[in-house]
């Protein structure tokens, strides 16, 4: 895929401002995902980083729409399954996912975005 991301395993990484400083400085960018919280559990956040990363990586999307091509799909995908699975916990670490919009090229909050959907 010509698109690319960073998954932060490392605390407080996973600002908007970080997220921003890094797809400005570099367009190739197109997601950051980390933890915003400064002092989350380092096992509990690597059960965020590898259920995210499963999803991810090796995404099966079981029903009618089939398994996600699209890197965005991909991504939402992803998201999806960590709100589904560990959203409690990914909440209490203030984890999120940040990416360019398709439109407008702004970037939100991936996590806020797919569950209101």
């Amino acid at each position: 895929m010509a698109q690319h991301g960073i998954l932060f395993g490392a605390c407080g990484f996973g600002t908007k401002s970080s997220a921003e400083f890094i797809m400005r400085s570099n367009p190739r960018i197109r997601w950051v995902a980390g933890y915003e919280e400064t002092s989350a559990p380092w096992v509990d956040s690597t059960l965020l980083d590898v259920c995210f990363l499963e999803h991810l990586l090796l995404p099966s999307w079981r029903g009618p729409a089939g398994t996600p091509k699209k890197l965005s799909q991909v991504l939402e995908f992803a998201v999806g399954k960590v709100n589904d699975k560990m959203g409690r916990l990914a909440d209490d670490m203030k984890c999120h996912a940040w990416a360019r919009t398709q439109h407008t090229g702004a970037i939100a909050d991936l996590r806020s975005l797919v569950r209101t959907r």
